[in-house]
């Protein structure tokens, strides 16, 4: 399992070796085995672009949604682990962590929820509930399908919105899938515009499609007919 740091905060991936993960329970079941006893929140996905705010009300249950939002007041008493998880097949996992706050999105950045503007809707959470300083934020870009591999046969239904211009194209890499999306520069340039401090933001560079023998892939699945498999994305946030 991977795992990166991003300041106190650590995000893991699971790898193909760690198991398929079909369902929330055996995501809980091996992050409690692997990390210790901590049940973690879970997001299941629904490509609807809605978002999930996280409270100690509400910890440990599952959520369908695209994103998970913790809302904690500075200095208020929270359990000593908390944990937050959804799975992914080639959409990116995207963290942004408020250092002062400590509080935290998790966010399932796939095409049709950047399309349909996620990252607006967790920017504005994140302003009206965590006062937050563009200097405090810092975010991750975990493993995900990159533009190199992200290639389609018909045209992508946001070719011809404004904002998606740069980052759908035409390409030569492949004859047979010409259309390229480039995800990770799309979601660069949106925090960019927003005003998030780009020296804060970290890109593993890892691509999940050109990875066979370490990560599972939903759109090498649909090319080849591989098996089947998801990758654990999970947070833990600092006490």
């Amino acid at each position: 399992m991977l795992n990166l740091k991003l300041k106190t905060l650590n995000f893991y991936f699971s790898e193909k070796k760690d198991g398929r993960f079909p369902d929330s329970a055996g995501v809980k079941t091996f992050l409690e085995q692997q990390l210790g006893q901590a049940t973690p929140s879970h997001l299941i996905l629904e490509n609807g672009g809605e978002l999930q705010l996280l409270t100690g009300d509400n910890l440990g249950q599952d959520f369908t949604a695209d994103a998970l939002v913790t809302n904690f007041s500075v200095g208020e008493k929270r359990p000593k682990k908390i944990r937050i998880s959804m799975v992914v097949g080639d959409c990116f996992p995207l963290t942004i962590f408020d250092q002062k706050s400590g509080n935290v999105a998790l966010i399932h950045a796939g095409w049709r929820p950047l399309y349909l503007g996620i990252l607006d809707h967790v920017w504005q959470l994140m302003l009206e509930q965590w006062s937050s300083d563009s200097e405090n934020l810092w975010a991750l870009l975990g493993p995900g399908i990159r533009a190199e591999s992200y290639l389609m046969s018909d045209k992508p239904v946001q070719t011809d919105e404004p904002e998606w211009q740069n980052f759908v194209k035409k390409t030569n890499l492949n004859p047979d899938r010409p259309w390229q999306i480039d995800l990770p520069a799309f979601i660069k340039h949106s925090l960019d515009k927003k005003g998030f401090n780009m020296a804060h933001f970290q890109d593993c560079q890892l691509d999940t499609f050109a990875n066979p023998d370490r990560f599972f892939s939903h759109r090498r699945r649909q090319l080849s007919g591989e098996e089947k498999g998801r990758m654990i994305a999970a947070l833990e946030l600092p006490i």
